[in-house]
């Protein structure tokens, strides 16, 4: 599959996210062919403190916007498609009326005439009715409406985070992988609480995986291992005390706590959990 990838930079909030796109299809590499409106040059150096010429190493072409005649405003020119991001209401509403005044308009017209993946990302909030309008328009014409939307699902513990999650949903639409997109595998239900017990703090932990609950229990002055207990589902409990360790009553407690309490989390769920254990270390 060809290796070349548009990328339209226009004027709207959100410059960092286009950094990262170029980063990522550098990385995969990608060919770069980099348009940049007047606009996105300014809100590129205001958000990232980045220039044009910063960004020329990770691209194979860098295209002056009011150059029509370019490469990528002829269908001739082979690529795997184009992304828009972010992309400016004024922008859209250009692609969406075929308004190709510039290259990066121009180059959208190409790659939906030509009937190559072209997604936008659009970046306003909140949006009228005309934005609206012009988002369905571009939609029905071709393109893919990818909004910038954050998502909370990951437990992201950054802005780079959410970053690579939204370019890793953009690159996906070109059939490109990253490696700094973090793929869903399914929920993992987490529990945690911690009490004291005899003065020293013990914490439990509990994780729901696909197969059942892996729990932990740990504290006191140094970690250790005094007892290990199975606790089964109908009451019954079996116990591996270390020798010179007191800990098998703490264990044992612990892990029929937790399955009770967890067994009371999983209720209603259409899974059979007959065959659920808890072990406690």
């Amino acid at each position: 599959m060809n290796d070349r990838v548009i990328v339209g930079l226009s004027g709207a909030s959100g410059a960092a996210l286009a950094v990262d796109v170029i980063r990522s299809l550098h990385a995969a590499g990608m060919k770069v062919q980099l348009v940049v409106s007047i606009s996105g040059e300014m809100t590129l150096r205001h958000e990232c403190g980045l220039s044009i010429d910063d960004l020329a190493p990770l691209c194979a072409a860098v295209y002056d916007n009011a150059d029509v005649g370019a490469a990528i405003a002829s269908g001739s020119f082979r690529t795997r498609g184009m992304i828009v991001v972010p992309a400016s209401m004024k922008t859209v509403a250009g692609i969406a009326s075929d308004y190709s005044d510039n290259l990066l308009l121009r180059a959208a017209d190409v790659t939906l005439k030509e009937r190559r993946r072209l997604v936008v990302v659009p970046r306003e909030c909140p949006l009228s009715e005309i934005h609206l309008r012009n988002l369905l328009e571009i939609s029905r014409a071709g393109a893919v409406v990818l909004p910038p939307v954050i998502s909370c699902y990951g437990r992201p513990r950054s802005i780079d985070e959410m970053l690579h999650h939204l370019t890793g949903k953009i690159l996906d639409l070109m059939d490109i992988d990253t490696a700094n997109f973090r793929r869903w595998e399914g929920m993992a239900m987490r529990l945690e609480c911690e009490v004291q017990l005899l003065g020293w703090p013990i914490r439990a932990g509990a994780l729901r995986l696909d197969e059942g609950w892996d729990v932990a229990v740990f504290g006191g002055s140094r970690s250790h291992v005094g007892a290990v207990t199975l606790a089964e589902p109908d009451g019954g409990v079996q116990t591996l005390l270390r020798r010179n360790h007191r800990d098998d009553a703490v264990s044992v407690r612990w892990a029929q706590a937790l399955l009770s309490f967890a067994a009371g989390r999983g209720a209603g769920r259409a899974k059979n959990r007959q065959n659920e254990r808890m072990v406690v270390l």
